[in-house]
């Protein structure tokens, strides 16, 4: 159940990752979770990984990834950003 919920997040934070970032031209990616959706090394791979590059590819996306630690911090990350955007939206 843990792993589903970590999958969950992964993959929810590249989607957010891509509607928000999508008319800045090169998105930025966050990459958290374990094995066997996220292999750490010089060269990410796993699951979530195989899937992100699957749908960037299918769309001409170009992207960094972002490394995380934990999921958690990872979606602590996104919180915040939606934040600040929220704050950048808002007519003062």
């Amino acid at each position: 159940m843990v792993r589903m919920f970590q999958l969950f997040a992964v993959i929810l934070l590249i989607f957010w990752t891509c509607a928000s970032a999508l008319a800045q031209g090169k998105l930025r990616v966050g990459l958290a979770g374990q094995e066997p959706f996220v292999i750490k090394g010089p060269v990410p791979t796993g699951a979530a990984v195989d899937l992100w590059e699957k749908i960037a590819a299918n769309n001409n996306w170009t992207f960094d990834y972002i490394p995380f630690e934990t999921v958690e911090a990872a979606l602590k990350a996104v919180s915040v950003l939606m934040s600040i955007r929220n704050l950048n939206d808002h007519e003062w």
